[in-house]
């Protein structure tokens, strides 16, 4: 399983006022005030319309509205005055509409952009103008998987305007697709002072801090943000985050140079410690060797960080992750192993230790753009499997009731048993064929094109010289030849 990054999350930041003057005036708590045509405040959002569309702002921002007494109060589209009781849905800005000049023929204009730092805007209209192109172009740069391009548009922003939090977030938000978390836990922390009762910022930082295995903080952050403002996602991150504190409490520690271990003291003794963290570092060789070479040498493709590793007493695991019943570990950005009644390393254990480690290297080489089919199939490989005595039956399987590579994207983690177990077999069989008719270099170009913002498609096309629905067919005559 992939680690948890928000979908769209740079959405967050990007409500902005910039417009022309108007009657009403929002005046925000850092002295800011905002000329709007008009202005309507919802339960957690203040939205409000200039001649260039309508946008919105965290109540939490505002200090209070000025309104022009001659102007009648804002109606919902049914004739009801707008109030907390009746609210009419109100569409904000959003990054698929930047201002014009911003994106050029498919490309950001980074000369526009620097003439807008070179600037330094002095009026509120300016101003935001600057931060909403900024952060369009970051957006736009991080959809195309262009994580560098768009580090380096954000810190030009951010240097532009070092008082404005949402462009610190942006530029935190690439250090977030770039899974580096200490580098956006810093960067958080500095729009944390300048904007401390923004909801969005205090969840971002929740988020970097437990990718970072930092659970308590995490829980820290995200209970503050929730103070601020509802979030159902923040709400289930939370939970998740005080079930792993509340059962990792009394855990000791122990640690490699790759790896941080942390087991409950009574469940595994000293010698058990160091066998896992000996065959976690022979199995973190193994895999530079096979997924570590990098893009032009690049140590990126390595996992950033020390390894989490969490080994639970028997049903603590579940509990804790609420994984399926059937999984018999997980990997979200931590190793989880339940290792109720083990005293040493087992043979099956030092597979399940293989398999999870395998998706940490996957996750840093693609940075968490392979879909589950290739992520599970390279794991399988990597743990030691083959269909070399199954392919007759799969393929039996897949002529009968066929099953699209294209619709094993996502996580198995939803599937029942069975349609999990089929879905491991045929992504096996499929990173299989890749890896006996291409290589494990080409496997690792996939992941690199990956990496770069190529779909599996193209990256497929650019590396095998076939699609991805190009290779249900050839994965059917592979089987049937083996």
């Amino acid at each position: 399983m992939r680690v948890f990054l928000p979908g769209a999350v740079i959405l967050l930041v990007l409500t902005g006022a910039w417009g022309v003057a108007a009657p009403d005036t929002i005046v925000l708590k850092n002295g800011r005030r905002v000329v709007a045509e008009q202005v309507t405040e919802e339960e957690t959002r203040v939205v409000y319309e200039t001649a260039q569309g309508k946008f919105s702002l965290p109540k939490s921002l505002v200090d209070h509205i000025e309104r022009d007494s001659a102007r009648p109060a804002v109606s919902s589209p049914d004739g009801h005055a707008a109030s907390d009781e009746h609210k009419a849905p109100v569409p904000t800005i959003s990054v698929s509409a930047p201002p014009a000049r911003v994106i050029q023929d498919d490309s950001v204009d980074r000369k526009y952009l620097n003439e807008l730092a070179r600037q330094r805007p002095s009026t509120v209209i300016a101003r935001e103008l600057m931060v909403v192109s900024f952060l369009s172009a970051v957006e736009f740069e991080i959809e195309h998987g262009r994580l560098d391009s768009a580090l380096d548009i954000a810190q030009t922003g951010a240097k532009a305007d070092p008082s404005e939090a949402r462009l610190l977030v942006g530029e935190a938000i690439v250090y977030l697709h770039r899974q580096e978390y200490r580098e956006a836990r810093d960067i958080l922390g500095r729009a944390r002072a300048l904007a401390p009762e923004s909801a969005e910022v205090w969840k971002l930082l929740g988020f970097a801090e437990y990718a970072s295995d930092r659970g308590v903080d995490a829980v820290v952050s995200w209970t503050k943000s929730l103070s601020l403002a509802k979030d159902p996602e923040v709400e289930m991150m939370l939970a998740r985050a005080e079930r792993e504190t509340a059962a990792e409490d009394r855990f000791l520690e122990a640690n490699s140079n790759h790896f941080t271990l942390r087991f409950e003291g009574g469940q595994v003794s000293p010698a058990f410690r160091r066998e896992i963290l000996d065959t976690l570092e022979s199995q973190y060789r193994e895999l530079v060797s096979d997924l570590g070479g990098g893009r032009s040498g690049s140590s990126d493709t390595l996992p950033a960080d020390p390894i989490p590793v969490i080994l639970y007493p028997g049903q603590a695991f579940y509990d804790v992750t609420q994984a399926p019943t059937w999984s018999g570990a997980l990997f979200d950005g931590k190793i989880r192993v339940p290792v109720e009644g083990l005293s040493s390393v087992t043979f099956e254990l030092r597979i399940v230790l293989k398999h999870e480690m395998t998706h940490s290297f996957v996750r840093a080489r693609s940075r968490a753009r392979c879909p589950a089919w290739l992520n599970e199939g390279i794991a399988q490989i990597e743990e030691g499997k083959s269909v070399a005595n199954v392919a007759a039956q799969i393929a039996k399987g897949l002529a009968a009731r066929p099953i699209r590579l294209a619709s094993l994207g996502e996580p198995f983690s939803t599937m029942g048993a069975h349609a999990a177990a089929d879905a491991y077999a045929i992504s096996l069989a499929a990173a299989q064929m890749i890896r006996d008719q291409q290589g494990m270099g080409t496997m690792a170009s996939i992941l690199d094109r990956l990496a770069a913002g190529a779909s599996i498609d193209v990256a497929m096309r650019d590396e095998l010289g076939y699609s991805l629905d190009e290779a249900d067919a050839r994965l059917l005559a592979y089987l049937k030849n083996k």
